[in-house]
């Protein structure tokens, strides 16, 4: 016996939304994230920009149907557009990005000293414009706006050298004091 319920994955975003006003959708929205994604739009976020990274950032409850498709297909309109397909694309899209910051704090990480701490290093946090003006520092080649349109892989790579070369000096640093010390 088939369960009725007033969403189905083929029905239209518009009329998702209305019916999700006087009908609980949680269930049926998870369900989606079981389906097939179409062939129509990106699989996985390891092609994506640096900045369509950043923008997919703001991806919260109040637009995780609209923002995926806006930014990365530049979609504005989904209203006739299946919601099955477009929530199984929302999902793909909040889990890669869980990946992807997953693998910065795994990566991107830098070995504070306890002088550093003391020196007051955790006020030093110039935000994404940081990021990408630290880039754009180290490869004259781009300005602030190209940056944005290299690959998220790039940048991640490009942030990963400099923090391995940084605590590589750290290391090498700390080693050179204690052999002048004896």
């Amino acid at each position: 016996m088939e369960l009725l319920t007033p969403f189905t994955f083929d029905m239209s975003v518009n009329d998702f939304i209305e019916r999700s006003l006087f009908f609980e959708a949680s269930e049926f929205i998870l369900e989606c994230k079981s389906l097939p994604l179409t062939d129509q739009w990106i699989k996985d976020l390891n092609t994506i920009t640096y900045g369509q990274r950043i923008d997919l950032s703001d991806l919260n409850s109040d637009n995780f149907i609209m923002l995926p498709l806006k930014v990365l297909h530049n979609i504005e309109n989904v209203g006739k557009m299946k919601i099955g397909e477009v929530l199984r694309f929302s999902f793909m899209v909040a889990d890669g990005l869980s990946d992807l910051n997953e693998r910065d704090e795994k990566y991107l990480v830098y070995d504070l000293e306890p002088e550093e701490l003391k020196a007051g290093v955790k006020k030093l946090n110039h935000g994404l414009f940081g990021i990408i003006d630290n880039i754009a520092k180290r490869c004259p080649q781009y300005t602030h706006d190209e940056i944005l349109n290299l690959s998220q892989a790039t940048v991640f790579q490009m942030l990963k050298i400099d923090i391995d070369n940084m605590n590589y000096q750290k290391r090498l640093r700390k080693i050179l004091a204690e052999s002048h010390k004896k």
